[in-house]
């Protein structure tokens, strides 16, 4: 114990409370005073501060102003509602945090009332000793449990057992003092806990005490002794069988008293092996009291397998080669732009052998590695950019066999749910859900008049909105009159044109259209997103399908969409659309139940939540790993992910998706939100923490201590070519990025199919050099 602790219990033991609490104060011991309701807490309390001394930063945490510091200069007060509820942003445990950047020297929290009792045990054991507290309680032995109960309501307390709580509290707290109130004597002290013993017992010195180490070198030394003179035996090369035959009882002492040849070395080596044997049996490592999150080793990687198959590399160095090859799905928080590009975009299209769909806004993709999975790994290769003239066509309406009408209805809907989507808003999705039940009418219709040869307009989305526009009609008289889409669909209906169940949808639509203003209101919803659809450009890009969706699973398949930034923001609905049609064309059938669909399918989607909530993936997330699927998502940060609908996927949609993602790789983020959740995903391990007691004398002690692997700011300095790799029931793997323009394993990849890097032998290209063989067309894939 150190000199205050035996002074503070001498005056104890003489009964002089008031000099003993005092002096308390001085020697900055944590204080916790207990009683009921009106029995003088506050008031004891008011009256300890006045001792601590007047140097010392203060921080008080209340629900109600009681706390006047009158004598000290140095403090700050901090308040918390006194009805907190669930999800409120201040309360106690929020202000211990917070109290922490404002650097007192001791805290004084008004009440401990619930959870935040594990956050202030937390607090004052980082070094704010002599902080003070009050709870209900009935007595000294009441309080421990009361303590203990109100740890067990924090979220990380209730995950400690109920002796390790119980000795973290021993560690932290020094003195309880109990008050009440009686009619007899008024407000008094009727207990004080004082035991520094029974604290320096709950620190961790050893795992073992001194008395139990004797006791076990004594019992370790039995097995050497026994264990010496037989391999005292063998050293001199005597066979074992012999070797049992000449061995009696006393041989080791009968070696040593006659200094044996060898006899040293036998009992050296006896001792160890019988030390390593015991320790083995009997030893049992103290449990960790805050967690033992820790980074995996390089043995620990490749017992993941993730060092035996290239196949979608995550990460790729002379150190560790990371492989999603039973990986779901994954998904990367980048801290750049252009850095998932260069550090996963770019490896994986180089690595990746079956399909795979990229979306790919700056056509760097493209550029750099169509051709190679063209000419190498012998894939088909298209490039869909609905904006430009040079592209691959893709007609949506061509995924769909018109003839089946029962499976029809539901393809046309899923391609309605992704133009005209669902927020969750009733007022909203009203006209939303009519729109979709007008698209899917007017397909079936087109669909009808080109089987009665009524028209020669193909089956697309510009044609949909021009059916829609109605069209004119000459008169008898010579006058033009115009036939809307509702007179239309009416006579078709009337002519027996229209299918049932073409009919079925448009009376639906011809029902509404009886108010005015609401069919207004539902035509302008249907068009809105299919007038981009008219554009030129948009209607040659859909206007007929050079590529199959539905082969993704059953060829090789390469498709880069290219969509840019401002096109992107002028027809989202477009991206949206594309990327939810490969979707749902690739999980209506199970490998299982069709051999023909033997390739896996690779959805690399760069700038995830720029094209909006994608429904199907909020849905089917889950699933989509079992029809051959890997989702590999990159986004900037979790608002975009976190966005409301239909910009985001709320919290819920955001929550759902992430407990679905079976990898995740997270780079240095840029803001201090984004650090404090990765720090917090990767958890906390148990370290030693020597505190310094300062009084009339010094002492010091070692307790545990809960620190995250990764402090927030640590994160944040990890450095551009570094990432976090992690995946379910694994530990956390930090490892270099893949940079593929400086790994001569990609850049020779690219020689394979560019005459101007081959030409540059062993040599890396400078950044030039790269470029000039990107632009020059030398990567990429055959012209279209």
């Amino acid at each position: 114990m150190s000199d205050d602790d035996w002074t503070l219990l001498e005056i104890y033991h003489k009964g002089d409370y008031a000099e003993f609490l005092k002096q308390a104060v001085i020697c900055g011991k944590n204080i916790v005073i207990a009683g009921e309701t009106g029995s003088g807490k506050t008031t004891l309390m008011k009256a300890l501060v006045d001792y601590i001394p007047l140097h010392e930063r203060l921080g008080t945490i209340e629900d109600t102003p009681e706390l006047f510091l009158r004598q000290h200069k140095n403090y700050f007060h901090l308040f918390y509602p006194s009805e907190a509820k669930n999800g409120d942003l201040i309360t106690a445990a929020s202000l211990l945090k917070s109290c922490l950047r404002m650097k007192p020297d001791r805290i004084l929290l008004a009440e401990l009332r619930g959870g935040e009792t594990y956050d202030f045990i937390n607090v004052v054991s980082s070094g704010h000793n002599g902080s003070i507290t009050s709870c209900h309680a009935g007595s000294v032995a009441e309080t421990w449990e009361r303590l203990i109960l109100m740890t067990l309501q924090n979220d990380q307390g209730r995950t400690l057992s109920y002796d390790v709580i119980r000795r973290l509290l021993q560690q932290t707290i020094d003195i309880i003092v109990h008050v009440t109130n009686s009619h007899e004597y008024g407000r008094h002290m009727t207990e004080i806990y004082f035991d520094p013993q029974a604290k320096l017992n709950s620190l961790k010195v050893d795992t073992m005490k001194k008395a139990n180490i004797a006791l076990f070198l004594f019992i370790t030394m039995i097995p050497t002794y026994f264990l010496t003179g037989l391999l005292l035996l063998l050293a001199n090369k005597i066979r074992l069988i012999e070797a049992f035959k000449r061995y009696y009882p006393t041989l080791t002492l009968d070696a040593i008293w006659g200094n044996y040849p060898k006899i040293w070395q036998s009992l050296l080596i006896s001792f160890v092996v019988s030390l390593l044997i015991m320790l083995k049996l009997f030893y049992q490592p103290k449990k960790s009291l805050y967690g033992n999150a820790e980074f995996a080793t390089k043995s620990e990687v490749q017992k993941m397998g993730l060092l035996e198959e290239k196949t979608g590399l995550l990460s790729a160095n002379s150190v560790i080669n990371c492989s999603v090859l039973s990986v779901r799905n994954s998904f990367r928080w980048p801290r750049r732009p252009e850095a998932e590009k260069v550090g996963i975009v770019i490896p994986n299209l180089l690595e990746w052998q079956q399909s795979v769909v990229v979306k790919d806004i700056k056509d760097e993709c493209y550029r750099i590695t169509s051709k190679y999975r063209q000419k190498v790994l012998g894939q088909k290769v298209y490039r869909f950019a609905p904006f430009e003239r040079n592209t691959h066509r893709f007609n949506p309406l061509d995924c769909i066999d018109m003839r089946d009408r029962s499976r029809a209805e539901l393809d046309l809907t899923n391609q309605a749910m992704g133009l005209y989507r669902l927020t969750g808003n009733p007022d909203q999705d009203f006209w939303q859900s009519q729109a979709q039940n007008l698209f899917v009418a007017t397909a079936f219709l087109l669909w009808d008049m080109r089987q009665k040869s009524l028209t020669d307009m193909t089956l697309t989305y510009a044609n949909l909105l021009r059916l829609h526009a109605g069209f004119d009609e000459t008169q008898e008289d010579g006058s033009i009159e115009h036939i809307d889409f509702a007179q239309h669909a009416r006579l078709c209906i009337q002519s027996g044109i229209a299918h049932s169940t073409t009919a079925d949808k448009l009376n639906v639509y011809l029902i509404s259209c009886k108010s005015g203003r609401t069919k207004s209101n539902i035509d302008s919803t249907f068009i809105n997103p299919l007038m981009i659809f008219q554009n030129e450009i948009v209607e040659y890009a859909t206007s007929a399908s050079d590529f199959d969706l539905r082969a993704l699973r059953r060829e090789k398949i390469t498709i880069y969409f290219h969509i840019s930034a401002n096109d992107l923001i002028l027809a989202p609905q477009v991206a949206n659309l594309f990327m939810s049609m490969v979707i749902a064309n690739n999980i209506d059938e199970l490998p299982e139940t069709n051999p023909a669909l033997k390739y896996q399918l690779l959805l690399l989607m760069d700038e995830f939540t720029a094209v909006g909530m994608l429904s199907i993936i909020n849905k089917s997330v889950g699933f989509i790993a079992g029809y051959g699927l890997r989702l590999l998502i990159i986004y900037q940060s979790q608002g975009q992910l976190r966005d409301d609908k239909p910009h985001g996927y709320g919290k819920g949609g955001a929550k759902n998706i992430l407990d679905n993602i079976a990898c995740k790789i997270l780079y240095a983020p840029d803001n201090q939100e984004d650090a404090e959740e990765y720090s917090k995903v990767l958890g906390n391990r148990t370290v030693d923490k020597l505190s310094h007691n300062r009084g009339k004398t010094s002492s010091h002690s070692i307790t545990d201590h809960g620190r995250p692997l990764l402090l927030p700011q640590e994160f944040r300095l990890i450095g551009e070519f570094k990432e976090v790799v992690m995946l379910n029931n694994s530990k956390p793997i930090l490892c270099n990025k893949a940079v593929y323009y400086n790994d001569p394993y990609f850049i020779d990849k690219l020689k394979a199919v560019s005459p101007q890097l081959r030409a540059l032998g062993k040599k890396l290209p400078t950044k030039a050099q790269l470029e000039k063989a990107m632009f020059s067309g030398e990567l990429s894939a055959q012209s279209i």
